[in-house]
């Protein structure tokens, strides 16, 4: 099959949430995805692209460090000023458009998996 993940949200970063400090890092999110999402998929025979919707990242080091380790099929950046929780989930249609996938999954980039993924049972 031919599937697309879809990871959306905050790439990097310090931001406060409910008044506390939040800190995002590509760099300690992705190996977890791409041990237990991607691999896992590719393992099993997939063809599995990967698209991201976020909020680009003003240091262009660590921009250039995020391509060179993600390696994307596909980069949506939406503006951060008025954005709220939605705005990157909702945009991350917008990689989408015009592709077709046999399955899609859909998934905020800060979120760790505790296992792989070991079938697909919509096969």
């Amino acid at each position: 099959m031919k599937i697309a993940v879809s990871l959306y949200g905050l790439l990097y970063g310090q931001f406060i949430r409910n008044g506390e400090p939040s800190v995002k890092d590509f760099k300690h999110c992705w190996p977890n995805i791409q041990r237990n999402i991607i691999e896992p998929l590719k393992h099993l025979g997939h063809d599995v692209e990967v698209y991201i919707s976020s909020y680009e990242i003003p240091d262009e080091n660590l921009r250039n460090e995020f391509y060179d380790m993600v390696k994307p099929n596909g980069v949506y950046y939406s503006d951060f000023q008025g954005s709220n929780t939605f705005t990157s989930k909702i945009a991350s249609f917008n990689n989408l458009l015009g592709k077709d996938f046999d399955f899609v999954i859909f998934s905020r980039f800060d979120l760790h998996w505790f296992k792989p993924i070991t079938e697909l049972p919509f096969q």
